[in-house]
């Protein structure tokens, strides 16, 4: 595979990772801690959104 390809499969899983932590929306917690899991969980959603854009702006720059 070549090294764009390595990239947008990377990126393929980022997508899915995305939307698993978007899948999160549905679920309920009971704890006390829910402040925390939601601001976890914004945290990991905007780790991955940076990502992403990173792996993206790889890709393209490869493709010149």
């Amino acid at each position: 595979m070549t090294k764009e390809q390595l990239l947008e499969n990377y990126l393929a899983n980022l997508d899915k990772a995305l939307g698993l932590v978007d899948d999160t929306d549905d679920l309920s917690f009971s704890t006390s801690g829910t402040y925390d899991l939601v601001n976890h969980k914004l945290d990991i959603y905007n780790r991955i959104s940076k990502l992403m854009d990173m792996v993206q702006k790889e890709i393209e720059k490869g493709e010149q």
